[in-house]
């Protein structure tokens, strides 16, 4: 039998038909279906689905299936964009759990190490622009004219360069974020300001709700005062399902300047402009839906707080945490030498 791997969306959940076939389900409702002819491998098949809820993931169809259309069925599934076996038999060799928890944990890992390469991009575009700076004040003086048009060039030929591999590379681990979840180094937010739920309602008033502001930017504050990472507003938490900022603008706001505008001045107000060179905002686009993405990197030598509260947080696991009294105390001591 002739078998091939496609991709299958981001999975939702699997389900039981009234024939007892094995359905799964994708977040655009598409389905594919599993016959009883296959029931040995269901439970392993079910195991993998819970593994898998929230993450892109690619499904195994066969070309030789008689009166069914290979859009209408499956024979196995696993994580999107890693290694599977092109020549397995249907029933008789699935991917294990144990194979599955091991591209989860590599996936994961992969996209951590990602997150520390824009910390250095940070730096790196920090250090250049201190050079341009420098370059800039030698051409103030008349005889180093020629030395500044030479090295002006050079010098912001490789800022260009270190900023494009900047974007490459936020742009490039975008999927991986989204398909390894929450983790102590990405947290997903629905809205930045808009109470999703309650915007539903017939007599809602727009309103810019200070609570949502907060649960977002005291992760901010988290990343900051612990090893940094990435926040994506503009995604469900509980299965991974970009929403975007659209909704958000359209009620709350006029346009996406004056929402960005708004994120800017909320940061640098409720956080301070002394950590804004180790916060990056930006503004990528997912399937055609724009979220907001702020990068943060880990802050070296002082504690951030957030205003007017001055509230601590710190990043434990997938989530995070406030510290009061003594375990502040202990915490910056430890933490800010």
């Amino acid at each position: 039998m002739n078998f091939i791997w496609s991709d299958f969306g981001v999975l939702d959940r699997c389900s039981y038909d009234q024939r007892g076939y094995l359905l799964v389900h994708n977040t655009d409702n598409d389905s594919r279906a599993m016959s009883t002819t296959y029931s040995s491998v269901f439970n392993p098949i079910e195991h993998k689905c819970q593994l898998l809820k929230g993450k892109s993931v690619q499904i195994r169809t066969s070309q030789n299936t008689g009166t069914w259309s290979p859009q209408d069925w499956f024979s196995d599934i696993s994580l999107s964009g890693t290694e599977v076996n092109l020549s397995a038999p249907s029933k008789l060799s699935i991917e294990n759990s144990d194979e599955l928890h091991e591209k989860i944990n590599n996936l994961i890992q992969e996209r951590d190490q990602a997150n520390a390469r824009v910390g250095e991009l940070f730096d790196r575009e920090n250090e250049l622009l201190d050079q341009v700076k420098e370059v800039t004040r030698q051409a103030n003086l008349a005889s180093f004219s020629e030395y500044f048009e030479s090295q002006r060039a050079d010098i912001l030929e490789k800022k260009m360069v270190d900023l494009k591999s900047e974007n490459v590379s936020m742009a490039m681990t975008i999927e991986k974020l989204l398909a390894g979840g929450e983790t102590s180094y990405c947290e997903f937010k629905e809205s930045l300001s808009l109470n999703v739920r309650n915007s539903e309602q017939k007599d809602f008033k727009p309103v810019k709700d200070k609570g949502i502001e907060k649960a977002c930017l005291k992760n901010v504050i988290a990343f900051l005062n612990t090893d940094g990472g990435t926040i994506l507003v503009g995604v469900e938490d509980e299965n991974c399902t970009v929403s975007g900022t659209e909704n958000e603008i359209k009620k709350l706001f006029k346009t996406k300047d004056d929402f960005r505008q708004y994120v800017d001045n909320l940061i640098t107000h409720r956080i301070g402009e002394g950590f804004l060179p180790n916060i990056k905002i930006s503004y990528p686009e997912i399937d055609h839906t724009e979220v907001l993405r702020i990068n943060v990197k880990r802050s070296a030598n002082t504690p951030a707080f957030l205003k007017p509260e001055e509230a601590f947080y710190t990043r434990v696991s997938a989530s995070t945490r406030e510290l009061k009294n003594k375990h502040l105390a202990d915490y910056i001591l430890a933490r800010f030498k």
